[in-house]
């Protein structure tokens, strides 16, 4: 592949023409931590922008290093993915479920677990890279999670939350979104909240809005 340089290992059943392709029982290896084991239709190669896929993961396993050692495109720049440098706090992770959409744009359908805690996502999101900012809307759950780790926020602790959520942005600062849901439970400064509803917008670290407890 143009500009990888990396080993990568490959099995399955794959059938079809280049711009129609199916796969069943696919194994997929990369680097020291990336691990695919499921089906995927692809439709539309070899433009990979235009191209349609659907991946029903079974088991999908990586980690913010091996992310990195992917080029993005034009793949012969030697340029790599660009992860944020507190996604490392998430440790391996691991997901199940599907995957429909094009690789800018695309619903994520199942739970992802990392060394943080799990969480559970229904999402359509939308990358544009050229004002690489990250979109997105649907559901979003999470059991015991700890965001204060992922923010780098001592006072923080665990959240247990179930919300419809719109919005863009991936950090604290660029988060701007709409949520409407409950928060089961949040630890602040070492004392557990409870019971939150919800609805309102959160933008530079501030939430405006309805917040009941």
């Amino acid at each position: 592949l143009n500009g990888l340089d990396k080993e990568i290992y490959f099995s399955g059943s794959v059938n079809g023409f280049v711009n129609d392709l199916k796969g069943e029982k696919i194994k997929l290896l990369f680097a020291d931590n990336t691990k695919f084991y499921g089906s995927v239709a692809l439709k539309g190669l070899p433009d990979i922008n235009s191209t349609y896929m659907h991946f029903n993961v079974q088991t999908l396993t990586t980690n913010r290093k091996d992310l990195e050692k992917i080029p993005t495109y034009p793949f012969s720049t030697k340029k790599h993915l660009e992860i944020p440098s507190n996604i490392a706090q998430l440790g391996l992770v691991t997901f199940k479920g599907k995957f429909d959409g094009y690789i800018n744009d695309f619903i994520s359908d199942g739970t992802f677990n990392t060394a943080l805690g799990t969480v559970f996502t229904d999402l359509q999101m939308h990358i544009d890279t050229v004002k690489d900012v990250v979109s997105y809307k649907g559901k979003l759950a999470s059991n015991n999670f700890q965001l204060g780790r992922l923010a780098a926020n001592p006072d923080l602790g665990s959240i247990s939350i179930n919300s419809n959520i719109k919005g863009k942005g991936l950090t604290l600062n660029e988060l701007d979104a709409e949520l409407v849901g409950a928060i089961n439970n949040v630890t602040y400064k070492n004392y557990a909240y409870q019971n939150i509803t919800l609805n309102g917008n959160v933008k530079k670290r501030i939430f405006k809005g309805k917040f009941v407890i």
